[in-house]
């Protein structure tokens, strides 16, 4: 069986307004990359840290009307900061409006600073994998 390689964009979009992102991803599918994600956080995470930096969820609703053939995706959405019902219903929900492209990528999360920011326990590892299993 023949193994198919793949490449595609990651963009950190911190200090980037849409029509730049919206640039970006344009020309990835124009050159033929397979696909786009964004950095699912809630601030940047490299310095400056703060700097506009658009929602990750948001700005796939409104890349999925403005492609038509690259997948678009999160790298990676922290199962710890969204209700998993209403993450699964947004993730979904794009994928309608995107016609199957959406990458979806969820994890448990590791960037101390953002948790204590927003109020949400880290926890340890194991605590986290588990948070992450009950999301699946």
């Amino acid at each position: 069986m023949d193994k198919q390689v793949t490449i595609g964009v990651h963009i950190l979009q911190a200090g980037l307004n849409f029509e730049q992102v919206e640039k970006i991803c344009k020309t990835a599918e124009k050159l033929r990359f397979d696909s786009v994600t964004l950095m699912d956080h809630f601030r940047p995470f490299l310095p400056p840290k703060y700097r506009n930096l658009l929602e990750c969820w948001t700005t796939l609703g409104a890349l999925a009307t403005e492609t038509k053939r690259i997948k678009i995706g999160s790298l990676v959405s922290c199962a710890s900061y969204r209700n998993p019902a209403l993450l699964a219903k947004m993730a979904a929900s794009i994928d309608h409006i995107c016609d199957g492209r959406l990458k979806f990528g969820i994890g448990s999360g590791s960037l101390t600073e953002e948790f204590e920011e927003h109020g949400v326990p880290l926890g340890k590892p194991r605590e986290r994998i588990a948070r992450l299993e009950e999301a699946i």
